[in-house]
């Protein structure tokens, strides 16, 4: 490799912060008092470099949570999906029993009906959706097809 080719090792400047040392600022000064030597030194650059790490840190776990919530909702199982709207409906005091009795009913038939319920935002918009349910006013979700179901 030749200083002129283009393929030759980076430069340092080009190389990212990480595969660097971080540079300090420490310094160490002297003053003579009599008999006495004090030393003072600064390291207000380690303190900073420590500061940046934290946040770094802080940042990247934010997004290894996010990526592991995306793989754990593109790989539901079924059974998960269920057990998760089961709970909600259970845990809303404000269904009745007959409703739940029903939606426990299309839970296990179908599904998307359970996607659908546990992805509401609002508890009005989901009492809502039961009652238009119940009542047979809303058409139902239909069931999504696995690559087994799919006619080619």
């Amino acid at each position: 490799m030749s200083p002129d080719d283009d393929s030759s090792v980076a430069s340092a400047s080009l190389l990212p912060s990480s595969s660097r040392p971080p540079v300090s600022t420490a310094s160490t000064t002297s003053h003579q008092t009599g008999s006495k030597c004090s030393k003072v030194s600064a390291a207000s650059g380690v303190r900073e470099t420590k500061m940046l790490s934290a946040v770094a840190l802080v940042g990247v776990q934010g997004s290894i949570i996010h990526l592991a919530e995306m793989v754990k909702t593109s790989f539901l199982d079924p059974n998960i999906i269920v057990w998760e709207a089961t709970a909600m409906l259970y845990a809303d005091k404000e269904v009745s029993p007959e409703h739940q009795q029903f939606l426990l009913g299309l839970f296990t038939k179908n599904t998307s009906i359970a996607v659908i319920y546990t992805s509401i935002p609002d508890t009005a918009s989901c009492h809502s959706y039961v009652r238009d349910l119940y009542d047979g006013t809303a058409a139902p979700a239909e069931p999504v097809a696995g690559p087994s179901s799919m006619n080619i």
